[in-house]
């Protein structure tokens, strides 16, 4: 087919494009592929079951660009958003007692670029996932000076450990530091994450705070969450 035959096809089509502002309302999922919910500007009304470009990451309330073809709608972008964050971190901010042989879900007591809301003070231990995608965990945590202890550190996605560090302490002279990272992980909306501390010394042991807290460039005691891409 030459050139002319393009173009004249593409205009036989009598294909008009335009592009609408809206704001998005709801994130859904039906039989596993996700969906937003519109309003458009100037409308009262919600659009349900609108497609988005896997480059754009959802997030309720942003205000996007539509792209309508007649009664088709797709979201193709939002608009900048400097607040927008990717990379929400939960830690600690004091001492926290673990019991023996408890595999115990960390509480967290502060959050730093959570803009997706992903953390709540009413259930300290979890991350909430708000955007479906992929994700990359990590989890690091100080605990005290014992020699002679069993220690582990797991990452979480609800009930199912995908992520386990173990260690046997023989001599500790100074606090010890652990780091997990998860592979790559997919998750879905209201899906759940957290890190737990499982260690066998009589009673118990403690989780330090290490110097220079959460932006400290070494380790403390943290959950984050690394988003991907769809």
């Amino acid at each position: 087919m030459d050139f002319y035959s393009i173009i004249k096809s593409i205009v036989d089509q009598n294909v008009r494009l335009n592009v609408h502002y809206g704001v998005v309302t709801a994130i859904t999922n039906t039989s596993g592929t996700y969906y937003l919910t519109l309003q458009l500007a100037g409308a009262t009304e919600t659009i349900s079951k609108v497609r988005y470009l896997r480059s754009y990451v959802p997030r309720v309330n942003d205000t996007v660009m539509v792209l309508v073809n007649k009664s088709d709608l797709v979201v193709i972008g939002s608009l900048s958003e400097a607040h927008k964050s990717l990379n929400p971190v939960a830690y600690r901010t004091s001492i926290y007692t673990v019991s023996q042989n408890v595999d115990t879900a960390i509480p967290f007591e502060a959050v730093q670029n959570d803009d997706w809301d992903m953390w709540d003070i009413g259930s300290p231990s979890v991350l909430t996932i708000r955007v479906p995608g992929r994700y990359l965990l990590t989890a690091s945590i100080v605990s005290e000076a014992i020699s002679n202890v069993g220690v582990s550190l797991s990452i979480f996605k609800g009930a199912q450990e995908i992520a386990r560090m173990d260690e046997d302490i023989k001599v500790a002279s100074h606090a010890h530091h652990m780091n997990v990272t998860s592979m790559p992980v997919t998750l879905a909306i209201n899906d759940t994450i957290s890190m737990k501390f499982l260690h066998d010394n009589n009673p118990d042991m403690d989780l330090v705070i290490s110097s220079g807290g959460v932006d400290h460039t070494g380790y403390f005691n943290a959950f984050g969450a690394i988003y991907l891409g769809p």
